[in-house]
């Protein structure tokens, strides 16, 4: 019976070859194969069992299956990130300065916007420091909003 690290080396071309054609990146690729042999460690009595072909078509399920983690993984990051609604002041500010798109804006809209995504107050809170509705509030922000989308749109066409 083969040791562990036997059938790892003997494996190895071929589960590296699989990784990067399934892949196309040589990092992603390593890191898979270490996932790979890191499993195949901790199932070493197991993988050590079993004849020829099976460890070769375990190691290989594992490595595919691993990828596929990492898919889905990269999936629900990618969805988390398009479904924010919201970008804290420190993410917008890294990518444009604000400053001279609110100043265009009637200054009941410019202060939602700043007291909205500077302080990160919801509408509620807002409208009892401006003594005006939660609803009224939203109203102000949706029309700040638009105006300022449409002033970037404009600019960037």
């Amino acid at each position: 019976m083969k040791d562990i690290e036997e059938i790892i080396s003997e494996h190895e071309d071929a589960l590296m070859g699989f990784a990067l054609s399934i892949t196309h990146s040589e990092a992603l690729a390593e890191d898979l194969m270490q996932d790979t042999w890191l499993k195949s460690l901790n199932y070493s009595y197991m993988l050590c069992s079993l004849p020829p072909a099976k460890q070769r078509s375990w190691l290989f399920s594992v490595l595919k299956n691993r990828f596929y983690d990492i898919c889905r993984q990269n999936k629900r990051e990618k969805l988390k990130l398009e479904e924010k609604e919201y970008f804290s002041p420190q993410e917008v500010s890294e990518i444009i300065n604000w400053e001279p798109w609110l100043n265009v804006l009637p200054e009941k809209e410019r202060e939602i916007i700043r007291l909205r995504f500077w302080e990160g107050l919801n509408s509620k809170e807002i409208g009892v420091r401006l003594k005006i509705s939660d609803s009224t509030v939203r109203w102000h922000l949706s029309n700040g909003l638009k105006t300022l989308r449409n002033n970037v749109e404009r600019k960037w066409r």
